[in-house]
């Protein structure tokens, strides 16, 4: 024949936050990774939600990803680390977001992109790397975003009249001295020339 044996004064214990059971009641389970229980008693995990993660059994809260890591998904154990050409700059993150035109980002879980130098330009999202104007051309500010914004800037001119030249000249007489003549070429000189003196007043 079956009994029936009814125990009393004994006080059910009820799950610990970090644990669950069916009934709330002991026997219990530890939650499992990627799950939390918050309240004693509880009869069900709760799963981390997205933007958060659990990576042992027995939690009682979900963690945060922090800035430069992300995650999409419910009760997961870990964040995902933004990859090149994107980047996190919030906790709780469910998605990364791509680098702007005119900026890139060549390693992982960064928190910002970095603009194109002067001489570079980034024409597509998601960068990673900028490119260089070509030679002999530069931008005019950071942050170009397209080969057009490349150019050649104004030099300033260079005069090149060739070597130094050296010449030797004489100095002519005063007009009514003895001397007064019409200067000779100089042998060095390398243009041809002559003085002539014409008189304009005579003296009395």
């Amino acid at each position: 024949n079956e009994h029936t044996v009814t125990l009393s004064g004994v006080t059910p214990v009820a799950c610990a936050p970090g644990s669950f059971s069916a009934t709330g009641f002991a026997p219990c389970t530890l939650a499992p990774p990627g799950f939390f229980v918050a309240t004693a008693g509880s009869t069900q995990a709760t799963p981390a939600p997205p933007g958060t993660f659990v990576a042992a059994a027995g939690a009682t809260a979900a963690t945060a990803c922090q800035v430069g890591t992300y995650q999409p998904d419910a009760g997961q154990t870990a964040c995902i680390v933004a990859p090149p050409g994107y980047y996190v700059n919030l906790v709780r993150a469910t998605e990364p977001t791509a680098c702007a035109l005119g900026t890139y980002q060549p390693i992982s879980t960064q928190t910002a992109c970095i603009a194109a130098k002067i001489g570079f330009y980034v024409d597509r999202i998601a960068a990673v790397s900028a490119t260089a104007c070509p030679a002999g051309q530069t931008t005019a500010n950071k942050g170009s975003t397209s080969a057009t914004d490349c150019f050649t800037p104004n030099r300033p001119p260079v005069a090149n009249a060739g070597p130094n030249q050296t010449t030797v000249t004489s100095t002519p007489s005063r007009p009514g001295s003895p001397a007064s003549s019409t200067p000779s070429k100089p042998a060095s000189a390398k243009c041809p020339w002559a003085t002539r003196w014409t008189w304009t007043t005579r003296p009395a």
